[in-house]
């Protein structure tokens, strides 16, 4: 299934380069976009839940909530990275050949190596075990306040995400540099990788709820200053600081 997520997604992406080539309708654009959104594969839980069923295999007691901690620290990094590179390639693709270039390594990265996870050895052990698991007959388990909370707060991230590119779009627009738009959002990137890292330091006597907190508290600060700032090193830096509660 994931395979054929990669497949739909990479033809939707180059179905929206083409539609933007030739100077398509609006609405066809909107569609191909659409599209692009719609099958992109959920690599990062997919990953996730691949971490927990490798540590159900452990031996009885040998997998702690450390090895776990540990665990998900690496997997957050490795996804924060591609924030600090992935805007930064863009940026330089776009640049230097053009702006299309990034969509089709895109298209190109998600056939190969989504495929390449997919089809991985770890892929079987995925759902073997059965300590954890649970028979859901309905949709009510996940509409428990303990489910529907951390969605939300996870949808809000996304929200700020999509706004701090879009208003960093806008003011890169503003100095004819929209090219460059990717390397001042990798900033952000950057910070958020070594916190994500550091992660497993954090002892496990603090409990999710304070770091949720924390880090909420942080991006929060970030947002209410970004739209103060007016100069590209001013932007740069609140970047930086919305990264680390990221």
């Amino acid at each position: 299934m994931l395979t054929g997520a990669a497949v739909l997604n990479a033809c939707a992406i180059i179905g929206a380069v083409l539609a933007i080539q030739v100077n398509g309708p609006l609405w066809a654009i909107v569609l191909a976009c659409a599209l692009v959104g719609v099958t992109g594969p959920q690599i990062s839980p997919l990953t996730r839940a691949r971490w927990l069923a490798l540590l159900d295999t452990f031996p009885e007691g040998e997998a702690t909530e450390a090895h776990a901690s540990a665990a998900m620290s690496y997997e957050g990094m490795a996804d924060e990275l591609t924030f600090l590179f992935g805007p930064i390639l863009v940026g330089l693709l776009a640049t230097l050949l053009t702006p299309a270039a990034p969509l089709v390594l895109a298209a190109a990265l998600t056939l190969v190596f989504v495929s390449a996870f997919a089809w991985h050895a770890t892929a079987p052990k995925t759902g073997t075990s059965h300590k954890h698991h649970r028979t859901v007959g309905s949709l009510r388990p996940f509409l428990k306040n303990r489910v529907l909370l951390p969605v939300v707060g996870m949808f809000t991230m996304g929200a700020f995400f999509g706004a701090t590119l879009t208003a960093l779009t806008e003011f890169m627009s503003g100095r004819s540099a929209e090219a460059q738009t990717g390397l001042g959002y990798g900033a952000m990137g950057l910070t958020s990788a070594i916190c994500a890292l550091a992660v497993a330091a954090v002892p496990v006597r603090v409990p999710l709820w304070r770091r949720w907190l924390v880090g909420a508290c942080i991006i929060a600060i970030a947002a209410i200053a970004l739209p103060g700032a007016t100069e590209l090193w001013q932007l740069v830096v609140l970047l930086m600081v919305a990264g680390i509660g990221s």
